[in-house]
Formats: C-alpha cells, structure tokens, sequence
C-alpha cells in the first residue's frame, strides 16, 4: 500500500510582535493528524512504515505562515 505523507511548515506571529510560535503540521493520504508536539519526525514515521511494508512518498506543502501583525 502506498502510503503518501505530506509536511507543511508553520508560524504564528501575536498582533503586538511579542509571541512567536512555530512547527510543522502532518498529512496522511490528505488527512491531517493530530499530533501533540510542533515538531513532526517525518524520518522516524517513514521508517516504520516502511518496515510495515508501506511504500511512502514524502512531499511539501506551501508554508502557511500567519502574522496577526498585518
């Protein structure tokens, strides 16, 4: 089974400058995961499914950054 995984890395400015925050949001075959960290392993996740027997296809999705300052 081929299994398609998809990164997409994000930020969040606040609207006076003094927060920022960032990570990286996880897809699977389109679906977003949930996952309780900012940081997402794609290495890790691709190993086990690879073992699994999983055919994985990594790729990128736009940044979709946000800066409550504009």
């Amino acid at each position: 089974m081929k299994v398609i995984l998809e990164t997409e890395d994000w930020d969040y400015t606040c609207g006076d400058g003094c927060c920022y925050d960032w990570g990286t949001r996880l897809y699977v075959n389109g679906e977003a995961i949930t996952v309780s960290e900012s940081s997402v392993d794609v290495t890790a996740i691709t190993g086990v499914l690879e073992a699994l027997g999983h055919e994985v296809v990594h790729t990128y999705r736009d940044d979709d950054s946000f800066d409550a300052r504009d």
